[in-house]
């Protein structure tokens, strides 16, 4: 008796949900790091000099949703144009100035 053949699994192009919120989740937290001090606390000199602040929590929040929100709108746009169709976004001029400085800086190596 043999073993019945085990059924090759497809390999899904897409990524998964669990990937595109991990990494949503990670772009967000780096945001919240970056800006916690620029937007999330504002300091100006006070009446006599001193040095005032308050928190912007609010917005700082705002900044983090927005981030984490586009993080999703890429992964999802990158998912939908797949990795060949992103070509039809850059212009012919533009292409061709790469591929001129591509070859240029592999002649220039080592």
């Amino acid at each position: 008796m043999t073993a019945p053949a085990a059924e090759p699994k497809l390999a899904s192009r897409a990524p998964d949900v669990a990937f595109i919120l991990k990494k949503a989740l990670i772009s967000a937290l780096a945001a919240l790091v970056l800006f916690s001090l620029m937007i999330g606390i504002r300091t100006e000199a006070g009446p006599a000099g001193q040095l005032i602040y308050w928190t912007r929590f609010g917005d700082l929040a705002a900044v983090v949703a927005a981030v984490f929100g586009g993080s999703i709108v890429v992964e999802l746009l990158r998912q939908w144009w797949g990795p060949v169709g992103t070509i039809r976004v850059v212009p012919p001029s533009v292409q061709s100035t790469l591929a001129v400085r591509a070859a240029r800086d592999s002649r220039r190596c080592c």
